[in-house]
């Protein structure tokens, strides 16, 4: 018996871990350190960018590009029709050439005649 713990052995731990979380574990962290490594080579990568490039220079390219594209919002046309709408345009009836009151006259009809479960009976 040990006269400074009271005991002849040594206890068992009282909770043990289970193999299975043990395992799950493991796999986590090597995905975690396969994870940092890939990040760590990503950080260290060289991207070749030259040591002389003049800021200004880039700088005074950006305005340019940005002056060029507030031009072209500025100045596009505000309701230009796409070429392939062209020939559809030309089908289309004007807002002026339309007979509102045969269009009311047509729906009355259609609205008045019994519904007998075909379309036979509606006019185009």
């Amino acid at each position: 018996m040990n006269r400074f713990f009271g005991t002849s052995k040594p206890k068992e731990p009282e909770s043990t871990i289970d193999d299975a979380i043990a395992k799950q574990l493991q796999d986590e962290m090597a995905d975690l350190l396969e994870d940092t490594n890939e990040i760590q080579e990503l950080m260290g990568r060289s991207y070749n960018v030259p040591d002389d490039v003049n800021e200004q220079d880039l700088d005074a390219e950006l305005e340019a590009l940005e002056a060029e594209w507030n031009f072209e919002q500025e100045n596009k046309p505000e309701a230009e029709t796409p070429s392939y709408l062209d020939d559809l345009n030309s089908k289309l009836p004007s807002a002026g050439n339309i007979n509102l009151s045969e269009l009311d006259k047509e729906l009355d009809d259609i609205a008045n005649k019994p519904n007998t479960g075909n379309l036979e009976n509606v006019t185009t």
